[in-house]
């Protein structure tokens, strides 16, 4: 169950200043919602649409978690951060070094 001190109601904006897409939660009318899972879906959605492909596939998996339906499904940010952080130090660093693609740069 969530902290109901940390639950919010209705949009962060109000709704003709909202231009983000919506999270699930927040079609459903004055239903009580975590603002942090919120948080999550609306940067994994970011990620996917501007890098939907890092050339990393342990990289990329992390991602998909975070748009989930179900906010409950979703990983709060430590847990990404230390996915993350464990994928990139099983890496051999030059491995690291991925061409920057132009598609990447076309979408900023």
């Amino acid at each position: 169950m969530y902290d109901p001190e940390r639950l919010c109601t209705g949009l962060p904006f109000q709704d003709d200043n909202y231009s983000r897409p919506r999270a699930p939660e927040l079609n459903i009318p004055d239903k009580p919602y975590c603002p942090f899972r919120l948080d999550i879906w609306q940067f994994g959605t970011s990620v996917l649409k501007h890098f939907p492909n890092s050339g990393i596939p342990e990289i990329d998996a992390i991602w998909p978690p975070l748009v989930s339906e179900n906010p409950r499904d979703r990983p709060c940010a430590k847990e990404v951060m230390d996915k993350l952080n464990e994928v990139v130090r099983s890496i051999r660093p030059s491995d690291l070094h991925l061409p920057v693609k132009d598609t990447y740069l076309a979408n900023i």
